[in-house]
Formats: C-alpha cells, structure tokens, sequence
C-alpha cells in the first residue's frame, strides 16, 4: 500500500467525524517522512493523545479561572457592601453567579443582599435554588435546611402573604422536632412569637393563644433565666385575651407578668408599668383595646434581634465552598 492511500484511510474516517485538523497534520508529517502502516498508525495515536491530554489541561485552567474570577468578584461584593453600596454589592455577587451558579456561598450572599435592598421576588427565588440544592444533597439530616425554610418565610411575611409565611414556619418547626435538632431557645421563641404576631393578623386569637403558651412550656424549664421573657409572654397572653372580652383570663395573665417583672432594671419597671396600664385599662369597658391599639411586646428579651424588622436573612454567607 502506497503512502498516499495510507493517508486517505486513515484521513477518511476522521474527516468524517469532524477531526478536520488533525488530519491535515498527519498527512503532512506521513508525506515528508514516508513510512509504514504501522509507523503512520502509531502516529496517529500518539497525536490523539496528546490532544485529548491537552484539552483536559485546557478544561481545568478553564474551570479554575471561573472560580477565580467568581471568588474575586465575591469578595469585591464583599467590600462594596462594607462601603455601603449594597446595590454594586449585588452586581458583583451576580457575576459570581454567572460563573459558579450552584455556589452556595454566593446563592446565600446574594439572596441576603436582593433581602436588604427589598427585593423579595429576587431573594425568594435565590432562596428556592438553595433550598432545592440542599434537598438534593446525600446528606442525612440537612441541618441547613430549616434555617433556609425558616428565611423563605419571613420573605413571605415582608412580602404579607402570611398564609404562605405560617404554613412554612409551621413546617420549619416540625422538621426540627422530627430531626431532633437542637434549636436554641431565643430562635424557636422568636419563631413562636412571629407565628403569633401573624395568627393575629388574620384574625385568629385562638391559634396565637396556643403559640404563647408553647412559649411559656420553653421558658418555664428554666424560669429564672428567662422570667423577663416569661413576663412578655404573660403580657401578651392577657392583650389577646383583653381583645377576645376574656376579662377573667386576662387579669390572670396581667397578674403573672407583673409577679415576674423585675423592678430592678430600667426593663422591668418600663415593663411593670405597661401591665398596670393594661390592667387598669382592662376594667375600663369602654376602653376595651383594638388589635391596633394593644401594647404588645414584639420580642422576648434574650431574643438578639426581631427578625420581622431586620434587614438580612439567616444565611451563613462564609460557607466553606465559597472559594
């Protein structure tokens, strides 16, 4: 076999398959060094090889350069949300996005930013792309996965579908009881008091009255670290009963709170104050509260922060896959 019908067999096939340069460089190197079936074969391999070794090369430079300019873009967010310019802040975490789109770090950086410049439709939908990734992991017992559900809610209440802000904190609060995790007081009583505070914008005293009390049975198992708390909740309960004309239960409830107030800080003699106040106002029938008109405690004291006021979500924006 001549070496120009070397070259046409082994060319062919190649040319077909798309392989159009390679081909041309085979057959250039065959014509000035004429030689066997064999050699010209053993050629060929040697050139696939190296291509495909120096495409992985290539595909790895590649990917590593995206995380590069991901991260740096990341951390150049970062910096301009220091300096105060969240919305350039939200531009660059964006970028991130572009380049590592199921980087958690940079889901939940940026979801806490569209959160802080009131765009909630964003910040929902950032949110569903973590909660989805993070069903889909192997993992066990997803720890973060309530938190998340827990930011998708208050997204909701901001955005008053209350509805839908009930039902998924509901959800947050089962899922942590059936995986036994162990939330910290302050964060299921906060998350206690917003079902609460939510309850009774809809209307319904009843629901709310179950969730105070539930709060109660928390605090209670260590009353004197919390009585200050346990005096709120106290209030609370006897303002909803003012709105519900139980007298009786009410005045129960005032009596509690002002047992537990402790007079001893500036808290607890503000505190005090607004209980005699409602107490006083509760044997008034003519000054029977309005829902707009009770002096209800948003928060418990050991609470860091009312979530339904704040300006960022939950989110761990420093998870270790952000780089």
């Amino acid at each position: 076999m001549s070496t120009r019908q070397i070259i046409k067999q082994l060319v062919t096939p190649l040319v077909i398959t798309g392989m159009t340069i390679l081909p041309y460089v085979l057959a250039e190197m065959v014509l000035a060094n004429p030689t066997t079936q064999e050699d010209v074969s053993g050629l060929y391999k040697t050139l696939t090889f190296d291509i495909v070794e120096s495409a992985e090369a290539l595909e790895a430079q590649r990917f590593n350069g995206k995380k590069q300019v991901a991260y740096a873009a990341y951390r150049l967010a970062v910096i301009a949300a220091s300096q105060g310019d969240k919305g350039k802040a939200f531009k660059l975490i964006s970028e991130s996005l572009m380049l590592q789109p199921e980087n958690l770090s940079y889901l939940a950086y940026a979801a806490d930013m569209a959160f802080n410049l009131k765009n909630f439709m964003v910040a929902e939908r950032l949110l569903l792309k973590m909660i989805s990734l993070e069903q889909n992991s192997n993992a066990e017992q997803n720890q973060a996965l309530p938190t998340l559900l827990d930011d998708l809610a208050l997204i909701y209440q901001k955005q008053n579908r209350l509805s839908d802000s009930v039902s998924l904190l509901t959800e947050v609060i089962a899922l942590e009881q059936i995986n036994k995790g162990d939330t910290p007081i302050p964060v299921l009583a906060q998350r206690l008091h917003r079902l609460v505070e939510m309850k009774m914008q809809l209307g319904n005293y009843g629901q709310a009255l179950k969730h105070l009390d539930k709060i109660v049975t928390i605090y209670q198992a260590n009353p004197v670290e919390h009585s200050q708390s346990l005096a709120k909740v106290f209030h609370n309960i006897g303002e909803i009963r003012s709105l519900m004309n139980d007298v009786t239960e009410a005045k129960i409830a005032y009596k509690k709170a002002i047992e537990l107030w402790d007079m001893k800080t500036e808290q607890g003699k503000n505190g005090i104050d607004m209980t005699r106040k409602s107490l006083t106002r509760l044997k008034a029938v003519s000054m029977a509260p309005t829902q707009k008109g009770i002096d209800y405690f948003r928060q418990t004291a050991d609470t860091p922060q009312d979530k339904t006021s704040s300006s960022t979500l939950n989110l761990n924006t420093e998870s270790k896959n952000s780089c």
